[in-house]
């Protein structure tokens, strides 16, 4: 059975007798992705953009696993859009500034 990935945090889900020598290493990684999603805190720059896509991927960091995201606005900024794992609340927190 290979490896998959869970819909929520996207953490590797290790299937029965897969990495037998490095499973360590993938239990370490979704720890670390499990801490980034609970206290993670991120800035995202949002200048001269119109859209603001945060991705989010399988098994490694990403901007939009983290619970804060701080970024900063101009007037050219019309929305952000955040791929939603289904669990998230963030704290989004954008300086206006220059508007």
């Amino acid at each position: 059975m290979s490896t998959s990935y869970s819909t929520s945090l996207q953490i590797a889900l290790m299937g029965d007798g897969d990495q037998s020598s490095t499973w360590g290493d993938t239990t370490n990684t979704n720890w670390n992705l499990m801490e980034q999603a609970v206290t993670g805190v991120t800035g995202i720059s949002l200048t001269g953009l119109t859209t603001r896509t945060l991705l989010t991927l399988n098994g490694t960091s990403d901007e939009s696993r983290n619970i804060v995201l701080v970024g900063c606005c101009c007037t050219w900024c019309r929305s952000l859009v955040i791929l939603s794992r289904g669990y998230n609340r963030w704290g989004i927190y954008v300086s206006v500034a220059d508007i």
